[in-house]
């Protein structure tokens, strides 16, 4: 019995109205083993949705992917936030969902709100960094990928050298995959199109979508081989745009931005014609106005 799938948009007076409608093969899109429900995927034919996740691994294989903190947790990190004129040595900078921007750490620049307080440089002090939790400040001193939850858009940044503790709402990955091409995949307008198409339906009031470990888990990453020119030519890139991100150079960023969406292009093998359904496709990534959604029936 097929589903009939009808996704909503605003149009020119603002009412929300059908900009798609289909009927679509319930086996195809309504797995009984669980699964997500790819039915915010893109529709058409050529879109690398459904390859992309029976032919590479999940993220799962190749990284940890775990949660910052469980609730108890971030209730006893908050008596360990000083507001410090910089960081010292040995100090640990907090980093939440909102001080963390695609490749770029706000740590410093944007206010850190966190359980009713606010913060511009916050820092667990060297001196009570034994007071945390031993699981969590191994975490912190870690090189690892930190993942913001609840925004509209897979947002990563990189802690290479273990400097960063992260706190609630946020999610932490290891991997013994170079972390700097790691960060390109999460990072890439084709990863973000894929969570978007496969988890776009659960998205919140705003847009905002549920970003934590059980949907991470389940990305479809590729095994990084250090042999490869091309994942190692995405590694250099995505160093080299953390470098320049650092020095405030927006314009050589977005070039080398650009060049990792083709690089990662190249990684997961997509066609010409799935390369146009990502770019061509509605959402944040894309620079969309209006709230597209959906709604289904059997």
């Amino acid at each position: 019995m097929p589903v009939l799938y009808e996704r909503m948009a605003d149009d020119a007076s603002g009412a929300v109205c059908p900009v798609l409608t289909e009927r679509l093969d319930r086996a195809r899109y309504f797995r009984a083993d669980g699964s997500p429900w790819a039915i915010f995927a893109d529709i058409a034919q050529a879109s690398p949705v459904e390859r992309l996740s029976s032919s590479f691994p999940a993220l799962s294989t190749v990284a940890s992917v775990h949660g910052a903190a469980t609730v108890a947790e971030a209730y006893e990190l908050a008596p360990l936030i000083q507001d410090a004129a910089a960081a010292a040595a040995g100090d640990l900078r907090v980093v939440n969902s909102g001080t963390i921007d695609r490749y770029v750490n706000l740590w410093g620049e944007k206010r850190m709100r966190y359980l009713g307080s606010s913060y511009v440089r916050p820092v667990v002090p060297h001196g009570a960094a034994g007071r945390l939790p031993a699981a969590r400040l191994r975490q912190a001193r870690t090189p690892k990928i930190i993942v913001a939850g609840m925004t509209r858009v897979l947002e990563c940044i990189a802690d290479l050298p273990g400097v960063l503790l992260p706190a609630k709402s946020t999610t932490v990955i290891e991997s013994d995959a170079d972390l700097c091409w790691l960060l390109g995949i999460l990072n890439s307008r084709l990863m973000g199109f894929y969570y978007l198409s496969v988890y776009g339906g659960d998205r919140l009031h705003g847009g905002y979508l549920r970003i934590g470990p059980p949907q991470l888990r389940n990305l479809p990453v590729p095994e990084y081989d250090q042999a490869n020119d091309i994942h190692r030519a995405l590694a250099e890139r995505v160093g080299q745009l953390l470098a320049f991100r650092e020095r405030r150079h927006a314009g050589q960023a977005q070039v080398l931005q650009e060049q990792i969406d083709e690089l990662v292009y190249r990684i997961y093998g997509l066609t010409d014609a799935e390369q146009l359904v990502v770019e061509q496709s509605p959402g944040p990534l894309c620079g969309h106005a209006g709230r597209p959604g959906r709604r289904s029936r059997a």
